[in-house]
């Protein structure tokens, strides 16, 4: 986590705070991709995710799932409820 808060620490030192984010994100995609694609592989992405939450647990994140899935398509609501690291970011 401190190596992914010193980049986007660098990104909005060079590209402001706005661009800064938004490449932060768009840079976090492949990682992202990498780490959930297992759980992704479950029946549907709310069971998916829900296996999840332990690991987010464990960075003192408090995570809710609600399966917001209608007519055939498979979509799932991601609430953080609590991040440590939000702090963080906006110092």
């Amino acid at each position: 986590m401190h190596k992914k808060f010193r980049e986007y620490r660098t990104l909005i030192d060079e590209c402001g705070p706005d661009m800064g984010f938004e490449a932060a994100v768009e840079a976090s995609v492949p990682h992202q991709a990498e780490q959930m694609s297992p759980f992704l592989e479950e029946l549907s992405l709310a069971e998916g995710f829900r296996r999840s939450i332990p690991i987010f647990e464990s960075f003192g994140m408090e995570m809710e799932v609600v399966d917001i899935s209608n007519r055939g398509q498979d979509a799932v609501l991601e609430i953080q409820r609590y991040c440590p690291y939000l702090e963080i970011c906006s110092q």
